[in-house]
């Protein structure tokens, strides 16, 4: 993958798994933080992106939550 496709994905990997009553459900989708967001940030704008087209998600709970850079470091002696 090229450097340029990784831009059009987003900076950041998330994965984040929501619990409702009954339902379960793991999403995970690329982020772009605007420079200055912190963690907190990220972490609302995706959970609140997440839930908001789910009526099933409102007041979910969450069993896992990661966003790491969607950047995979260079091996050595490349």
């Amino acid at each position: 993958m090229s450097e340029s496709a990784a831009v059009q994905q987003g900076s950041h990997f998330f994965i984040i798994t929501l619990h409702s009553g009954t339902y379960e459900a793991t999403r995970s989708g690329t982020y772009s933080p605007d420079p200055g967001v912190s963690g907190q940030d990220a972490y609302e704008a995706i959970y609140n992106a997440v839930t908001a087209n789910d009526p099933r998600m409102h007041g979910a709970v969450v069993l896992f939550y990661s966003l790491t850079s969607n950047r995979l470091p260079r091996p050595e002696g490349v």
